[in-house]
């Protein structure tokens, strides 16, 4: 180990180090913005064929149960989001994997099922893609 650090030493000068340090840093920063905390969504929309039938308010912890062609998808409202819960209709049960949905924008669907959930926040954000 301490034969690296001598080499960084010999190899680079203050400067060459004071550019990486500044560097990395800014790759943090880009990673944080980029991945951190979105802003916390305030209401969910549950769509159901492509149409939203309800809109709910992640602030009243409750389950929903939607009703869509192959059966009913249950919902539970809570802690300021919203996640698909046992049982399932569908047959692989990857909506069940999608966990908690809490920030603008966040989403999650029961494909099979035709069920959606899109957590909407103060303002509404475009989707270029969706993907999962």
């Amino acid at each position: 180990m301490r034969a690296g650090l001598r080499f960084v030493r010999r190899a680079t000068t203050p400067w060459d180090r004071a550019v990486l340090a500044l560097a990395w840093s800014g790759a943090v920063a880009g990673i944080v913005a980029a991945f951190g905390g979105g802003s916390p969504g305030a209401r969910a929309e549950i769509i159901v064929g492509g149409e939203v039938v309800e809109t709910v308010d992640l602030s009243r912890e409750r389950t929903l149960e939607v009703d869509g062609p192959l059966g009913t998808s249950h919902l539970e409202v809570g802690d300021g989001g919203i996640r698909f819960v046992p049982p399932s209709p569908a047959p692989r049960k990857i909506d069940l994997r999608a966990g908690w949905q809490r920030e603008a924008g966040d989403s999650a669907a029961c494909v099979p099922n035709e069920v959606m959930v899109r957590v909407t926040g103060e303002e509404q954000e475009a989707w270029d893609a969706v993907n999962y």
